[in-house]
């Protein structure tokens, strides 16, 4: 039950600001800014490469809990003083949303024994580690099992999705939607200069990983004689370079990442920690 007429969410994933910019972090981040309009309060727990210690951050007015990280194996950030944290915070909450996939998330709740009704919005299926897999989907089917519900992010993958399939009781489509507000006006000039710059061009923005299928959009640039800008960085930056060179796709450009703020992201919003 909500304590005093406000539900209390933690929601769950193995990276947030400052530490990482993506698009889950995005969605999540306005998620919790919309939800809050509605009356309920969002927490975020997390890891993260650079905190030395548990800490505790505000960023407008969203509490961010990090952890940090002791190793990553397979894409997956690992914790052990994140199972007693999460253990010892989960218990103030009223639902926990869990943002899949990552494993040691479901290890968190499989370890904290907490009876916390559980939501997984579900973002990807697990695709390159098959072979870890076999491993993981004890864990794994106990976290659905313990699901209320599989919240699937496109209709596409509540259709295409294996795993989503197994739970039809369970799972509803909710797609990511963006608030226009929280997006800053462009800088005319700078559209300006692009446009004189390059005419009509094609563009990529986001995280550079290999899911997202940016090889086939490099070896197919020589189909098209616009410009293809890629904006963004990410573990897959320097292979897509490299590749590019290979394949003499000289009408790709890589921009790296760019800012959507006049200044840095957590400057504009202000960040404060707390003990």
């Amino acid at each position: 039950m909500a304590k005093f007429g406000i539900l209390r969410v933690l929601h769950v994933y193995k990276t947030f600001y400052p530490d990482s910019y993506g698009g889950i972090e995005r969605s999540l981040l306005e998620l919790c800014r919309g939800l809050e309009v509605e009356g309920v309060r969002s927490e975020i727990f997390t890891l993260s490469n650079t905190a030395k210690q548990f800490e505790r951050l505000v960023y407008e007015g969203i509490v961010i809990h990090r952890v940090p990280a002791d190793f990553t194996i397979a894409s997956t950030p690992f914790s052990w003083s994140a199972l007693f944290q999460f253990r010892r915070l989960v218990r103030r909450f009223d639902v926990v949303q869990l943002h899949f996939p990552w494993p040691f998330g479901d290890l968190l709740y499989w370890f904290s024994g907490s009876k916390v009704p559980l939501v997984v919005t579900y973002h990807s299926d697990i695709v390159r580690q098959k072979s870890i897999l076999k491993l993981y989907r004890p864990l794994q089917s106990f976290l659905f099992s313990q699901a209320r519900f599989l919240v699937a992010t496109s209709p596409k993958y509540v259709e295409s999705s294996r795993l989503l399939r197994r739970y039809p009781s369970k799972v509803i489509s909710i797609p990511l939607g963006l608030d226009q507000a929280f997006y800053p006006v462009p800088d005319t000039q700078q559209v300006c200069d692009y446009k004189s710059k390059w005419g009509r061009f094609f563009s990529f923005v986001g995280v550079f990983r290999y899911y997202k299928g940016l090889r086939y959009l490099i070896e197919g640039a020589s189909k098209v004689s616009a410009p293809i800008v890629l904006m963004g960085d990410g573990p897959e930056m320097a292979q897509l370079r490299r590749f590019a060179v290979e394949v003499q796709a000289t009408n790709v450009l890589f921009l790296g990442a760019v800012s959507d703020f006049a200044g840095p992201l957590w400057a504009r919003a202000g960040l404060s920690a707390e003990t």
